[in-house]
């Protein structure tokens, strides 16, 4: 993820998946809300748009994280030695992410695992994703540090919105933070790119120990906050 490539390719697909949540999420509550329709429920995960027998996510989250590893695996040699360990914690956080989608799939084919496994393993993932972040900033600039803080604190309102979910399994709210979160989550990891690792000609550099520029980071961060309300609840 040192690199701008590594930044937008799990940006890409924490957005990807919390805008696959939010349609099917809103598509369960108005079917909820028609006269004959079941009373809304939450779910860990959701079918195909033309299978439903078809454990689609499931699958798509398994497919990215063999992507994901492999790019992080390619991109750790030197000279046929595996130089940047930082890739390994890369690699640790996808598997948990695939971990989640394992068990995502057996459920899915009426494996005996416990109920909830699926949640379970989502805080599972995202308090990895946390905790390898928290402990990945040793040496980095202050403005290093502070994109990924702020990342930091995405991933535990993540963690949270779950833990929420599983309390409230009939509030659409509890459903739509986990899509809100994983949203903001995904559009973060981009902007630390673009600012981290500027891709195109001619783009300013920021300075990493400016305090004024830090600020500018701040407020960034918070219209982040405000633009995925629009874009979860659109």
């Amino acid at each position: 993820m040192g690199t701008f490539a590594g930044h937008i390719a799990p940006g890409s697909f924490f957005m990807l998946a919390a805008i696959w949540w939010t349609i099917n999420i809103f598509k369960n509550f108005l079917k909820a809300k028609t006269k004959n329709g079941k009373p809304y429920r939450t779910q860990p995960w959701y079918p195909g748009p033309f299978c439903r027998d078809f454990p689609f996510e499931s699958v798509m989250k398994l497919v990215t994280v063999t992507i994901g590893m492999a790019g992080e695996l390619t991109t750790a040699f030197e000279h046929g030695v595996f130089e940047h360990l930082v890739n390994a914690q890369h690699m640790t956080m996808y598997f948990f992410f695939g971990l989640n989608g394992a068990m995502d799939l057996l459920r899915h084919y009426n494996f005996h695992l416990p109920n909830g496994i699926e949640a379970a393993t989502g805080i599972l993932a995202y308090g990895i994703e946390g905790f390898i972040f928290y402990n990945h900033l040793h040496g980095r600039s202050h403005m290093d540090i502070q994109v990924h803080m702020y990342l930091f604190y995405t991933i535990v309102m993540c963690v949270f919105s779950i833990f929420l979910e599983i309390w409230h399994q009939d509030w659409v709210l509890a459903s739509l933070s986990r899509a809100y979160f994983t949203l903001m989550q995904g559009t973060w990891f981009c902007q630390v790119g673009f600012i981290l690792y500027p891709p195109f000609a001619g783009m300013q550099q920021w300075d990493q120990t400016n305090h004024e520029q830090m600020m500018i980071i701040t407020m960034i961060y918070t219209w982040h906050c405000a633009v995925e309300i629009g874009r979860a609840h659109v």
